[in-house]
């Protein structure tokens, strides 16, 4: 025999034994996997399962606070998380097209719509209770068996499922084969305290990784009927008649112009301005502090914003002993958010800081309104909470023809409302207080309709060129 032949037979014989090899551990995974199904009910019981509710309690690990959990489940595709906290509800649901969050503690008090889960969900009940595992061939899996390995004090046997876009892994116990840990999109989940309901048997006792969240459910309820509407995303609507609006529009048409057809327009912006002091000395002072709180629906959240030449920034907000900040030196900017992704300092987009700017917005860019490019018309009259106000209209210049529209009160000359008809953003300004000869309002209510959220801040105190620690700005290293 040529020594081309042996090597071929060679190759062939090689290929053989690491295809029956192949074969062995994909049989022997999946026959584990089989008395996995098998512990927890047998698929024929769970595919008669549609629905789901679990009810239990959290505990965020970091912060240590037991919190209330009820979580909702609907095939094909739809899901809700509702966790009380402090009075208050975070949410976090999809209805198998549009993914939604609420969350009151960073000003999401509305409804907000998010990137649309990814994981293939059509059967989400099998989905909670075992991942990928219970369905792996119906959505592309292949299954391969690593070995028997130690896990948390038991033998475990340690299954790998592929996909063309995934790869997952799952411990099961060697003994009672239930699903001890399963690592799915990089994260991995911890499953014990078995307990059966009818004839399944679920995990009570769920771990995320590294304690980031523990839940104990303590009731389940199965096939029970849930409407769809419970996974609806809600769109909320406030008080036409106060042109307090969201999810419409403020129409030039709604506003009286009979009693006063010629009112001057720039004679009534000016009277405000000079009412507040303009050019306000937040604009032209070498710092700022600002001190008060925030109300995130029933909550309090005290903050302190700070502020130097213009381009540095800093908002530090205190949540549960925790500080929130998001800052800017001037060149970077940067944030801090020990309940998001941002547990420790990271540089962010600059324009993330715009939606900050309603700590320093007085309306006073009605100022802007005598500059060539800028046009001032006068709409009319109108209701803003119960007061009396002249509309007037900013365009900023032909290519912007919606404008934003200032309410003015009659009786005061101060600024009650300022709505931007392009992206329908609302702001209220209430409470006018004298600050070093300047009259600001300290209470401002932000309404905005892109991230369906309301944010209402209460100013305490506000204190001009103090000496700032520069480290205040600074992105930590």
């Amino acid at each position: 025999m040529g020594l081309s032949c042996i090597i071929l037979l060679y190759i062939c014989t090689h290929n053989t034994q690491a295809q029956e090899t192949s074969n062995e551990k994909r049989e022997e995974a999946e026959e584990v996997i089989a008395k996995y199904i098998q512990a927890i009910g047998g698929k024929e019981n769970l595919l008669k399962i549609n629905s789901m509710t679990l009810e239990g309690s959290g505990d965020a690990g970091r912060f240590g606070v037991e919190m209330p959990i009820t979580i909702h489940i609907k095939n094909p595709g739809k899901n809700k998380v509702e966790i009380a906290i402090m009075n208050q509800k975070m949410v976090r649901a999809t209805d198998g097209e549009i993914s939604w969050a609420v969350n009151p503690f960073m000003g999401k008090g509305q409804a907000q719509q998010i990137p649309q889960y990814d994981n293939d969900t059509r059967n989400n009940v099998l989905y909670t209770l075992g991942k990928n595992l219970i369905d792996y061939k119906e959505r592309g899996y292949t299954a391969e068996y690593l070995g028997r390995i130690s896990f948390r004090g038991k033998k475990v046997h340690h299954i790998r499922l592929v996909s063309d876009l995934a790869e997952d892994e799952y411990y099961i116990d060697a003994r009672t084969f239930y699903l001890l840990m399963a690592k799915v999109d990089f994260a991995n989940n911890y499953y014990d305290n078995y307990e059966k309901i009818g004839d399944i048997t679920i995990p009570h006792s769920i771990e995320g990784e590294k304690n980031d969240f523990k839940i104990q459910v303590e009731k389940v309820i199965i096939n029970n009927d849930i409407d769809d509407t419970e996974f609806e995303m809600p769109f909320s609507q406030f008080n036409i008649e106060e042109n307090i609006l969201l999810n419409q529009n403020i129409e030039d048409e709604t506003f009286d112009i009979s009693e006063e057809d010629d009112v001057n327009p720039n004679e009534i912006a000016q009277k405000f301005l000079d009412k507040i002091g303009y050019p306000l000395k937040v604009n032209t002072c070498k710092s700022l502090r600002v001190k008060g709180v925030m109300f995130l629906g029933s909550i309090e959240v005290p903050f302190q914003m700070y502020q130097q030449k213009m381009d540095k920034f800093r908002l530090e907000t205190s949540i549960m002993n925790e500080k929130v900040i998001v800052a800017s030196n001037g060149k970077q900017a940067w944030e801090k958010d020990p309940f998001g992704d941002a547990t420790e300092a990271m540089e962010i987009d600059p324009s993330e800081l715009d939606k900050h700017a309603l700590f320093l917005d007085f309306g006073q860019d009605l100022g802007l309104y005598s500059m060539p490019s800028y046009s001032l018309e006068y709409l009319g009259q109108t209701h803003v909470k119960g007061k009396d106000a002249h509309v007037l209209k900013l365009i900023y210049d032909s290519n912007y023809e919606e404008g934003v529209l200032y309410f003015i009160e009659k009786e005061t000359s101060l600024l009650l409302s300022k709505y931007n008809k392009f992206t329908g953003e609302q702001i209220f300004y209430d409470n006018y207080q004298m600050t070093d000869n300047q009259t600001i309002p300290y209470l401002i209510e932000q309404i905005n309709p892109t991230e369906y959220s309301n944010t209402k801040i209460k100013f305490e105190k506000i204190f001009f060129d103090e000496k700032l620690d520069k480290n205040l700005f600074k992105l930590p290293k």
